[in-house]
């Protein structure tokens, strides 16, 4: 259960220093100083202008009750953005995750969907290793014509297909690609879990 775990982690106050909470769990209670962004700022945009952000986010952690995604929406909202792409969201995302992302998604944006991907591997931890999100909000969401979330197992992907004018399409990836590691390092790492994963489906050579 995720409250259970974010309860019992804030009990662990003789092994986790308040110095160490901050950098395993980076939130809007970040020290201004710790919180550093850099390239251009981003203006207001125009109502004809669709806004698409990135990150690799380094992991959604669900300890501290949502806080990081809470902060990632209202990042969001404050951006301007209309699509959202999210790598290595380090979730094991289930149906009950994905209401409770798409609720918090939803208290900013109305009118939004979400799309998560994680890897078949089984897990009884809500934190997994990898996975990708795709968040689109808005008047967009009513051009989305189809969705996809990675069916291969790898849970490396997610895309959708918009409606343009004169009958164009737009496809919106979010993915995440591994770095080339020669063997697996560790045993729940997403270059493991995906080595097991390949193995299953008989390729001879994982790379």
């Amino acid at each position: 259960d995720d409250q259970r775990t974010y309860d019992k982690f804030n009990t662990y106050d003789t092994k986790y220093s308040t110095k160490i909470k901050k950098a395993l769990f980076y939130t809007s209670e970040t020290p201004p100083d710790m919180n550093i962004t850099w390239g251009d700022q981003l203006l207001s945009k125009s109502s004809e202008t669709m806004r698409i952000l990135f990150q690799n986010i380094n992991g959604v952690q669900l300890a501290t009750n949502w806080n990081k995604w809470r902060d990632i929406v209202s990042e969001m909202s404050e951006q301007q953005g209309d699509i959202l792409g999210l790598a290595e969201t380090n979730i094991n995302w289930n149906p009950t995750r994905n209401k409770q992302a798409l609720r918090l998604l939803r208290t900013q944006f109305k009118h939004s969907i979400l799309l998560n991907a994680t890897s078949d591997e089984p897990s009884t931890s809500f934190h997994k290793p990898g996975g990708a999100s795709l968040a689109i909000v808005g008047n967009i969401v009513g051009t989305i014509s189809k969705k996809y979330i990675d069916d291969t197992g790898l849970g490396r992907w997610v895309y959708t297909v918009l409606n343009a004018k004169h009958h164009r399409k737009i496809v919106v990836i979010t993915a995440y690609r591994l770095c080339h590691n020669y063997l697996p390092k560790g045993h729940e790492t997403t270059y493991s879990q995906q080595y097991r994963i390949l193995r299953r489906q008989n390729v001879k050579n994982p790379q």
